[in-house]
Order: structure tokens, then C-alpha cells, then sequence
């Protein structure tokens, strides 16, 4: 799932420079698994189907932040959210993606996974010009 208008490329008349790589989890990832799944996975950047960069995600997610949510206050049950200590990830020399040109952002998980339809969200951060 991507914000871009086509998945994978930028129109032709654009270009964005990477300077920030940023990893978060949505809430509907346990608690428990959101520091192994950061743990073992690795961050892959693509560009025209040649890797420009491999890191290891924790390097890439988001300060750590805890919330407890009352979930039902009928039967006391609860829920929380965390994401642990580490990026963003910032590029001394940023990443340039051309328009017209296939790039993947690629999120690989160890032995942990998470649920089915539950989520990593990836941000990319940096410059955007059109020409």
C-alpha cells in the first residue's frame, strides 16, 4: 500500500531526495512482537532493481512510546501500543528516486511475523521537486 499515485515509481517530472527513513507499527501489532519483529527484520531500498542500501529496521524505528488503552470497559480488558527505540533512520548522502524509475522499499521480517492485516508503516522523508 503506498501514498504515491503509482505504486513504485514517481511521475516523470519528479524527483525525491531520501534524507529520513522512519519505521513505525500500527496498534493492531501485539505488543510483544513489535520489538522481535523490529529485532530481526532488515530494511531494503531498491532503485531500478539494484539494492542502494541494506539496514538493519531497528536502526529505522521510531522513539519508543507506550500507551495503555482500556479497550472495553465492560469485562476490564485492555490494549497497548509500542514501538521501540532506535531511527529515524538519516542518510548523510541522500537517496535520489528519479521520476520514471521502479524503486522498492522492501521490509524483511525474521522468524517473527505479525498477525495477518496487521501493519508496518514505512516514511520515507526528504525533498520533493517537480520539474
Amino acid at each position: 500500500i503506498t501514498n504515491l499515485g503509482s505504486a513504485n515509481e514517481l511521475p516523470v517530472n519528479e524527483k525525491f531526495e531520501v534524507r529520513e527513513i522512519h519505521i513505525f507499527a500500527t496498534p493492531d501489532i501485539e505488543v510483544n512482537d513489535v520489538y522481535e519483529l523490529f529485532e530481526e527484520a532488515m530494511l531494503e531500498f531498491k532503485l531500478n532493481n539494484n539494492r542502494k542500501l541494506i539496514v538493519p529496521a531497528i536502526f529505522c524505528a521510531g522513539k519508543a512510546k507506550a500507551y495503555g488503552i482500556m479497550e472495553d470497559l465492560a469485562d476490564g480488558a485492555s490494549d497497548s501500543f509500542v514501538s521501540p527505540a532506535g531511527g529515524p533512520f538519516v542518510l548523510d548522502i541522500p537517496l535520489i528516486i528519479p521520476g520514471g524509475v521502479k524503486f522498492e522499499v522492501i521490509f524483511r521480517t525474521g522468524a517473527t511475523a505479525a498477525a495477518n492485516g496487521d501493519s508496518i508503516v514505512i516514511a520515507l522523508r526528504g525533498k520533493l521537486t517537480r520539474s
